[in-house]
């Protein structure tokens, strides 16, 4: 089998991404971002839910054409979410780099308002160039608002899935980390209105305790226990398990460490 070799950060955007808000109201207990900010003393965990504008971002005008690798498309948002708060000022900057001539790929737990408003402004320009990508790591929606309390229920993703489809936007969806074993149930409800990929990921084994902790859970003995029943499914052998009933379904892709443990990555 032919590998790469991946740097696991650019897989997305070749490192080109663009936010405008500091902390995020889907306040998801296993957050990278928020870890790292908690970690680096510039938030209070507690305080990420309160989003903040990003003023000297938002002033910013992006005159050229961005530079990134494989002729990837710019991130927008990378670390926090589209929200009734944030939806004017991420739209903004979604149509600056449209104008410029990027390609734009959109990441959200979309909530279904903010998605009929992005369809409509952004109709008038080329819908190759633009790619939403919902995050949708599991079909439970009680599952969802343990671990994303802030975010919208599975029902209103896939509404706002179903939205963009209809629309005749190019659609996507990242399942990671993933935090239902039930893949095939997530796969089969969401690919009929899929046009791109399902990325599948991992939650990462070596940093997950250090994030939870970071983010205000050391003591919390329920969220550490439901970690605990993730871990204990998601196996090695669940994941080759999982990619062997897959691996030849040109629109599931693998996130991050995944693509060593199956052979697709050096």
């Amino acid at each position: 089998m032919e590998t790469e070799k991946v740097n696991f950060n650019r897989e997305w955007c070749g490192g080109t991404s663009i936010g405008c808000i500091n902390g995020c109201s889907n306040n998801c207990k296993y957050c990278y971002q928020r870890a790292g900010e908690s970690k680096n003393g510039h938030i209070n965990p507690e305080d990420w839910k309160n989003e903040k504008m990003r003023v000297e971002k938002n002033r910013k005008t992006y005159y050229r054409k961005a530079r990134t690798r494989y002729n990837a498309p710019v991130m927008i948002p990378p670390s926090h979410d589209i929200t009734p708060y944030t939806l004017l000022e991420t739209l903004k900057i979604i149509k600056m780099s449209l104008d410029v001539g990027n390609q734009v790929l959109i990441v959200s737990k979309p909530r279904l308002d903010c998605i009929k408003i992005l369809c409509s402004e952004l109709k008038d320009y080329n819908k190759f160039n633009i790619i939403m990508r919902f995050t949708i790591c599991s079909t439970n929606s009680e599952v969802l608002k343990f671990w994303e309390p802030g975010a919208s229920t599975f029902e209103e993703r896939l509404e706002s899935l179903k939205y963009a489809y209809n629309q005749g936007y190019r659609t996507s969806i990242s399942a990671e980390p993933l935090i239902d074993p039930n893949v095939d149930d997530l796969v089969n409800q969401l690919k009929p209105y899929v046009t791109d990929s399902i990325w599948l990921g991992e939650v990462n084994k070596t940093s997950i305790r250090q994030k939870l902790s970071l983010n205000g859970f050391k003591n919390d003995i329920e969220t550490q226990n439901k970690m605990t029943e993730i871990l204990d499914w998601q196996t090695n052998d669940f994941w080759l398990d999982t990619y062997n009933r897959y691996k030849n379904d040109g629109q599931i892709s693998w996130k991050g460490k995944l693509k060593v443990l199956v052979g697709l990555a050096a």
